[in-house]
C-alpha cells in the first residue's frame, strides 16, 4: 500500500508543490547517469541479509540546492525497498512506433530526500531510491519544476518567497 500512485497534488504544476520539494530536499540537481551496476548491499548492521540492488551513479550537470556542484557525483541505490524503480524501467521510456527504442533517460531531476532515521535496531530505510514520484523523474518529465527552479531555487535559499 505505501507504493500506490501519488495523489494528483503531488504531481499538480504549482510553486507551492515544487517549493515544498525544494525545501524538503538535502540537496537538488539535474544530474545525468553516467554508470549502471548491479550491487550486493547489506540490509541491516545486524544481520548478515543482504540484497541486489541497482546503482546508478550520476554527474552533477547542475545544483540548485546544497553542496554538490557541476561535475560532482552521487550514487542512488535502488531496489532495497518495494518503491524503487530501476533506471532501465520501461516507465520512463514509452514505446514509439517507429522510433529507435531509447534505453534509458540519461539526464534526471532529483531532490534527494533521505527519510527520517528510525531509531533502534532493525534495517534503516534506504537513503534515497527512484521512485515513481516527483522527488526523482527525467528531466523532461519536470520542464515545469526545472523552469522555477532556475528562476527561484537563489531566492528560496536566501528565504525569499514566490
Amino acid at each position: 500500500m505505501g507504493c500506490q500512485p501519488l495523489d494528483h497534488k503531488f504531481w499538480e504544476e504549482s510553486g507551492k508543490r515544487v517549493k515544498s520539494n525544494f525545501d524538503g530536499a538535502q540537496f537538488v540537481a539535474i544530474a545525468d547517469v553516467i554508470k549502471l551496476e548491479k550491487v550486493s548491499v547489506q540490509v541491516s548492521h545486524e544481520s548478515d541479509f543482504r540484497t541486489e540492488v541497482e546503482r546508478a551513479t550520476f554527474r552533477v550537470a547542475h545544483a540548485f540546492k546544497g553542496n554538490l556542484k557541476p561535475g560532482d557525483t552521487f550514487n542512488v541505490d535502488s531496489g532495497i525497498s518495494s518503491c524503487g524503480r530501476s533506471i532501465l524501467d520501461d516507465q520512463w521510456v514509452p514505446f514509439i512506433p517507429g522510433k529507435k527504442r531509447q534505453l534509458y533517460p540519461k539526464r534526471w531531476l532529483i531532490y534527494y530526500t533521505p527519510p527520517p532515521v528510525i531509531q533502534g535496531p532493525g534495517p534503516q530505510l534506504p537513503q534515497f531510491e527512484i521512485t515513481s514520484s516527483p522527488l526523482s523523474r527525467p528531466a523532461n518529465w519536470a520542464k515545469y519544476d526545472i523552469d522555477l527552479l532556475k528562476t527561484m531555487a537563489g531566492k528560496w535559499q536566501s528565504g525569499i518567497s514566490p
